[in-house]
């Protein structure tokens, strides 16, 4: 992906280190595609959420 754009089907991932705006172009993105669709169309959309809690207990 050089040009910005990402094929049907395909799996995309942003990672890096705290506070580099990974949550922020997400937001963006999904408000620039959504803006004035019918988001009842938009499938197979997958969220992680931003913060996990532990699935064994952390002492």
């Amino acid at each position: 992906m050089t040009d910005g754009r990402v094929r049907r089907g395909a799996v995309l991932s942003v990672v890096g280190p705290d506070g580099v705006g990974k949550s922020t172009l997400i937001d963006a993105v999904v408000a620039g595609s959504l803006d004035g669709h019918d988001i009842m169309r938009i499938r197979n959309v997958g969220l992680l959420p931003r913060r996990t809690l532990p699935q064994v207990p952390v002492t």
